[in-house]
């Protein structure tokens, strides 16, 4: 303190998470792989923006990937500290959004990965086609806060991803 002063003191600071919107969605471009960090504490949910993994939005952060080419893609928030929930979308407008499809069928969203396990991260394995852009929403669930981790990487077959391991006929012998 000033002059040798104590006390407690109070610091309200804002500093707005730069992806917070949909309009503002950090753009990966047309990488293959990526990683990147985020504190979602300062982020918000918006009137119109779905739920995400049967979650209301409240602290959602967005980023936008366009595929260079045909082929699976997996987004993962592993080695967050938060509890996350993902989802994954197309379309140009907030009010427009379509939910991907998951390589197994299901919606492209998750809440814990793999289901009915201790994991607190998120993760989706879909199929991907060129220059379509996608949509990655996370949020911290039951507006949970703090660092966010998201990775992602996308390739060849569907098969290239532990979670999508396509199954072999078992032979019958004659």
């Amino acid at each position: 303190g000033y002059n040798g002063a104590e006390g407690n003191f109070v610091l309200n600071s804002t500093i707005a998470a730069p992806n917070d919107f949909f309009v503002n969605a950090m753009d990966f471009g047309k990488i293959n792989a990526a990683t990147t960090d985020v504190i979602n504490i300062c982020a918000t949910g918006e009137p119109g923006e779905p739920t995400h993994a049967g979650n209301p939005p409240c602290h959602s952060m967005w980023w936008k990937w366009t595929a260079p080419k045909d082929g699976v893609a997996q987004f993962t928030t592993a080695g967050s500290r938060v509890d996350t929930v993902m989802s994954i979308y197309t379309g140009t407008t907030l009010g427009a959004l379509t939910l991907v499809t998951d390589v197994n069928g299901n919606p492209g969203e998750n809440d814990d990965y793999p289901p009915l396990s201790p994991n607190k991260f998120s993760s989706v394995i879909f199929a991907v086609t060129e220059n379509t852009s996608y949509y990655i929403a996370v949020d911290g669930k039951l507006c949970d806060v703090g660092n966010i981790t998201l990775s992602f990487s996308a390739g060849g077959p569907q098969n290239d991803f532990f979670g999508a391991p396509t199954v072999l006929p078992f032979p019958t012998l004659s």
